[in-house]
């Protein structure tokens, strides 16, 4: 199932991304520890994900991560589990950079009140969050992804996703 929120009151230098999630307690995660479930997506396509990151019945971690060529990063604290079989509130904020090249993007998350991520971007920076200028985020889309290498699923898992708050804006 996809669900996307797209122009959400029109496409925007900055996010707000505010859900509730919670993950069967029969999760079984991929082999590549890949287990997506929230896309935002800058301007072409889903530039950033939101992952439980773990394989198997090990732990899972709340990340934020980047996917575009040559800029694949993963943010996020592993001192944080996402529990199969409970709920929890998740909490981003993102911004690009305010002209081409600037350095200054910035993504901040939460999760279960606690703050995972806190990336500050600046001009030397090995991670420089799109390129700004024309950049937007336009559409969020919940489409839960397990691995992407063709894996198969194990057994019968889900998502759910309650309270989706999205809002956005200029600088």
């Amino acid at each position: 199932m996809n669900t996307y929120l797209e122009n959400f009151g029109g496409a925007g230098a900055r996010i707000y991304i505010h859900f509730w999630v919670k993950i069967s307690s029969n999760w079984d995660g991929n082999d590549s520890s890949i287990n997506k479930i929230l896309f935002i997506w800058i301007n072409d396509g889903p530039r950033v994900y939101l992952q439980a990151l773990g394989r198997g019945a090990a732990s899972l971690h709340p990340r934020v991560n980047t996917q575009s060529p040559g800029m694949d990063y993963s943010l996020g604290n592993d001192s944080v589990e996402l529990t199969r079989g409970e709920w929890h509130e998740w909490e981003v904020v993102m911004r690009r950079n305010t002209a081409s090249g600037g350095g200054d993007s910035s993504v901040q998350a939460w999760f279960d009140g606690a703050q995972i991520v806190d990336f500050q971007g600046d001009a030397t920076s090995a991670l420089t969050l799109w390129d700004g200028g024309n950049d937007t985020f336009h559409t969020v889309s919940w489409n839960p992804t397990y691995g992407g290498l063709g894996e198969p699923v194990p057994a019968g898992q889900h998502q759910w996703i309650d309270h989706l708050y999205v809002s956005s804006g200029p600088l």
